[in-house]
């Protein structure tokens, strides 16, 4: 749209001056013919410094070393021009410029985005070029600083051990970072990128919690979360983890994603732990915005708006009023007050540059945020006749500016809400960054940690491996690891162990150090307490008369004590692994390795008897090895423990007592084939002895009272003859029952059956007896080997009862182990077991001699027992009573 207004040569030159574009004129041959204020402003230069001389001269090449040939690749550009007669850009290049705050000649790093465009004449030959030159700076910086914080939330994440993730709630998908590698074992092939796998993963015991943590989380919107629980690894152990992270929701507070680091809490315990960060990428963008340029006129009101109000924000020329109250009326009202009092307050003042930051209506009705830089022109009275300036939508770029500003501080959050000290260095090796952790724990602030502050809070024992193993790396170029102890705020020295790794620029320069500090004083102590074990353990089996030795889970021998050695002669480095097999008897060495494979497959206790050899002297001696596991809290097995003791003496006691067993064994059988043959010998002629007394004293008158006494002795002396030989009898009918096939005796009829036979002794004596056969109501035994062992000891509890009160028996079963207890308590005379503790068993022996007996009760009860591999056991107490326990072996 054309306006009537005067535009003459000064109007122009104000234009070109206010444009807040930087703008260069060169000639043909290079020569600079004009600069506007911008471009003198941005590149440092005076006007009467430049103008009429060669470019090249002004603008000479950056003198750093390795930097780009920046002006070379600006005159190529030009050079182009003046041979194609079109327009040409260069993207970006770099151009440092004098700091104007310096006063040493310090440069300030700037990028720039050229554009160089011919003017032609009319016969088309180049008569002016336009350079434009706009400082991107910011935008490259923030591309740059991208790339930096995406490698360095990797390398943090590698720094300290960890792995990265990023879970997409509305997707269900599951990411994971490269370092899940070395932090849990799994290949890439094996990881799924639904978030199922990560479930499925979690310990079950500890799945419930987290889903109620996270619900938590979601309903109060909070934004960080820290979390333990347990995790599979590849090896298909469990190990303990602990999550950080952030939550990201939408404008309504439905959680979006989940972005954090998983740390391997267990690795330390095996003296190299590392701990985890995490960090997510962020996105800059960064646009250019071009130029709505306007006039002014402050004598009438009017204003004059080139085509950029109609192609960047969709006014129609008709819509287009030449005056000031198109612009003001599309001002945001909340705006428009604040703006044109700025302005007014500009132009009624001396001052001849105004800008302000506002809300402008597009044509569409939408609002861009523009920044808005005008020059006024006085005259020479000073009032303000003329105003030019520039409109320039930075609505993208201040919303840029936001959005790196969040991602900034939520990348700062996420860095302080990690368990970790995490800081930066530059390549010489000063700190110039700390998390805020870092000062809790410390008490000291950033200033007195930046530069290498951090060595004060080294204990003196650690600061000088700490220190020179920095220096080496930062010398090398080579990751930092380190244990060492810190000062804390209280005094107190805790272990950290601290990691660090170098970034590099596209060159392989280090242009950064990214480190973790991760506080492993639990680990540490325990790792501390392990190795004083271990020397107790060592000193401890040096000094023992035995063998010691352990293991790996594997089965492989990794210790012997030094008693192995001295005995076999071998040497460690053939004895460990599996090299100990040599020193095992050939007849011996085949069902060791079968046992020792099936302990190590199932874990179950290792214990064997085997000939070891000593390789001097070519002899055996017997041994017996016995090994348990040991195990973690998860189970798995970690190492094994041995002890190999020399039992050869014990053996050849062992073979001679098995020689004298036999020999005695032998003479059983001669002394039951000796009472079988006697009692059966003597049966008949006892018996003859016995009638022929009967008939005699059946037709004889004894009238003297001296033979019939001597008659009464001799009949009782034949009823003893004839129960001794009944009792010997019943002693080889024991001895035979060995042999008898066992049955489960029902114990309450067995025990019915023996009282119904002494009815007439429990009714004299007022026995009460009671059975509690509940728990074991049927033992594995002979039914009449059972009927004698009640019938003896129940009719003995009612023979020796006390005078002072009623006979109480009480009988009852329970489980021990593998036997069954049976037991008899009684409240009668009890015997004194300290006087007859060798004799309860042997034939023929009483201990109350005021009731008639044989003294083979006991002997036959325990005879019958341990024929069928079981025992008695006795309990007793003068004037109390007795308890007989009863063990039978129960069946297989």
């Amino acid at each position: 749209m054309e306006h009537n207004i005067p535009l003459h040569i000064p109007a122009f030159e104000l234009l070109f001056q206010a444009l807040p574009s930087s703008y260069l004129i060169l000639s043909p041959d290079l020569h600079i013919l004009a600069a506007n204020d911008s471009y003198l402003q941005a590149a440092g230069k005076t006007r009467d410094a430049i103008l009429g001389r060669y470019i090249g001269d002004i603008f000479p090449e950056n003198p750093q070393p390795g930097e780009t040939a920046s002006i070379k690749i600006m005159l190529d550009s030009v050079q182009h021009v003046l041979q194609h007669k079109t327009a040409h850009h260069i993207p970006s290049i770099r151009y440092n410029i004098p700091s104007p705050q310096s006063e040493k000649g310090d440069v300030e790093s700037r990028y720039w985005a050229i554009t160089n465009t011919p003017i032609l004449a009319a016969d088309g030959t180049v008569t002016f070029i336009i350079q434009e030159a706009r400082n991107i700076t910011e935008q490259v910086k923030s591309e740059q600083e991208f790339i930096v914080n995406h490698h360095n939330l990797e390398l943090l994440s590698k720094a300290s051990g960890g792995t990265v993730w990023e879970v997409d709630l509305k997707q269900n998908k599951l990411k994971w970072s490269e370092s899940i590698r070395t932090a849990f074992g799994y290949e890439e092939a094996a990881l799924s990128s639904d978030i199922s796998f990560w479930v499925n993963y979690i310990y079950p015991p500890d799945l419930g919690f987290i889903k109620q943590y996270f619900s938590k989380t979601f309903k109060t919107r909070d934004r960080v979360f820290s979390i333990a629980f347990r995790f599979k690894k590849a090896a298909g152990n469990y190990t303990n983890v602990l999550s950080h992270g952030y939550v990201l929701y939408d404008k309504a507070g439905v959680p979006l994603r989940l972005i954090g680091s998983s740390l391997d809490t267990d690795t330390h315990q095996q003296q190299q732990q590392q701990l985890a960060i995490s960090n997510q990428r962020f996105e800059y963008v960064a646009k250019t915005t071009s130029d709505v340029i306007w006039d002014m006129n402050l004598q009438d009101d009017t204003i004059w708006w080139n085509e950029g109000m109609e192609t960047l924000y969709g006014y129609r020329k008709d819509e287009i009023i030449p005056d000031s109250s198109f612009w003001s009326s599309r001002v945001h009202p909340d705006d428009v007050d604040r703006v044109t009092q700025s302005l007014n307050n500009v132009i009624k003042s001396t001052h001849t540059a105004w800008q302000e930051e506002y809300r402008f209506r597009k044509a569409d009705g939408t609002y861009l945020l523009v920044k808005d830089i005008g020059h006024i022109l006085r005259d020479a009275s000073g009032k303000p006749i003329r105003m030019v300036g520039a409109l320039r939508d930075v609505t993208e770029k201040r919303r840029y500016q936001q959005e790196v500003q969040d991602n900034l501080n939520w990348t700062r959050d996420l860095l302080n809400s990690l368990p970790l000290l995490i800081w930066t260095a530059t390549p010489e090796g000063n700190i110039d960054f700390y998390t805020n952790r870092s000062s809790e724990y410390t008490g000291a602030n950033l200033h007195e940690l930046k530069m290498k502050g951090w060595a004060d809070f080294i204990h003196p024992d650690d600061k000088e491996e700490s220190m020179t193993l920095w220096e080496t790396s930062l010398k090398t170029g080579k990751a930092y690891t380190v244990e060492n102890r810190f000062r804390s705020k209280y005094g107190e020295y805790r272990w950290f162990m601290v990691n660090s790794v170098p970034i590099h620029d596209e060159g392989g320069h280090i242009i950064k150090w990214v480190g973790s500090c991760i506080d492993i004083e639990p680990q540490k102590q325990a790792q501390l307490a392990l190795e004083k074990s271990n020397r107790k353990f060592k000193m401890l089996a040096e000094s023992i008369p035995h063998i010691i030795w352990s293991a790996t889970p594997a089965g492989e021998i990794d210790y012997f004590n030094k008693r192995y050695y001295d005995y076999t002669k071998m040497t460690a480095e053939a004895s460990l692994g599996s090299g100990w097999l040599l020193s095992l008897h050939p007849d011996d060495r085949a069902r060791a390795i079968k046992a020792w494979k099936l302990s190590i497959a199932t874990g179950q206790h290792f214990y064997i008897e085997t000939r070891f050899q000593n390789i001097n002297t070519g002899d055996y001696r017997w041994f017996l090895t016995r090994a348990v596991p040991i195990r973690d809290e998860a189970g798995t097995i970690v190492k094994w423990f041995g002890t190999t003791t020399d039992i050869e003496d014990h053996k050849k006691a062992e073979e001679e007592l098995l020689e004298k067993n036999m020999e005695l064994e032998r003479v059983n059988k001669d002394l039951d084939s000796f009472v079988y043959a006697a009692s059966h010998d003597l049966k008949a002629p006892i018996a003859n002895m016995a009638g022929l007394f009967r008939e005699l004293t059946r037709r004889t008158e004894f009238k003297d009272i001296a033979t019939a006494k001597v008659v009464e002795m001799f009949n009782r002396s034949l009823e003893q003859i004839h129960s001794t030989i009944q009792d010997l009898s019943e002693v080889v009918r024991v001895q035979k029952s060995k042999d008898q096939p066992l049955e489960l005796i029902d114990l309450a009829r067995v025990t019915d059956d023996v009282m119904l036979s002494i009815q007439d002794m429990i009714t004299k004596s007022r026995a009460v007896i009671t059975t509690d056969f509940s728990e074991i109501p049927a033992i594995p035994f002979t039914k009449s080997g059972l009927t004698s062992i009640l019938f003896n000891l129940i009719s003995n509890a009612i023979k020796y009862k006390s005078p002072d009160r009623n006979p109480e028996i009480n009988i009852t079963t329970k489980v021990k182990g593998d036997y069954i207890e049976l037991k008899i308590q009684d409240n009668g005379l009890g015997i004194d077991i300290n006087k007859h503790q060798n004799k309860l068993f042997q034939m023929f022996k009483r201990f109350h001699n005021h009731v008639p007996g044989s003294g083979l009760g006991l002997y036959i009860v325990n005879r019958l027992l341990t024929n069928q591999d079981g025992y008695i056991t006795i309990e007793s107490t003068l004037n109390k009573g007795t308890a007989f326990y009863l063990y039978f072996k129960q069946l297989r």
